[in-house]
């Protein structure tokens, strides 16, 4: 979404424009809220060590995200037990992310100037095609 989301004249996502979309539009019906520098170390957390440990968080430059199953509220932080870490459900971060995508679409194919960018980048994301049983190899396509 992120890439989605950029100028039209930038070619690279980079981690700004990850931390912007989703400091805006990843939301929770509840007080707490995830940051998008927490996204984003969460992001690289999983990615990258398959941990809840990034090289943000043991920075500092965001909290330590950790998973919860199904939660009212959705987003648990309390900085008297610990000022590093934040809970956060993950089917409400599920809900939120795709919340999200509707309301970033909503905005995007608003604008009349920025719907065409977000066409011609959609137009380009990698495609599920169908393969014949019968076929493999290159000529299967």
């Amino acid at each position: 979404m992120a890439c989605l989301a950029m100028p039209a004249n930038q070619t690279d996502v980079g981690r700004k424009d990850f931390i912007d979309w989703a400091e805006h539009y990843i939301r929770f019906p509840c007080k707490e809220q995830l940051t998008g520098a927490d996204y984003y170390g969460a992001r690289c957390a999983m990615l990258h060590t398959y941990s809840v440990y990034s090289e943000m968080s043991r920075e500092r430059k965001c909290r330590i995200v950790g998973y919860m199953d199904r939660a009212i509220p959705e987003v648990v932080y309390n900085p008297v037990v610990d000022k590093e870490l934040v809970l956060v459900s993950i089917p409400a971060l599920a809900d939120a992310f795709f919340r999200g995508i509707d309301a970033f679409l909503i905005d995007v194919f608003s604008d009349k100037t920025r719907a065409p960018i977000v066409e011609t980048r959609v137009n380009k994301l990698v495609l599920s095609l169908p393969v014949s049983k019968d076929v493999t190899g290159p000529e299967a396509f």
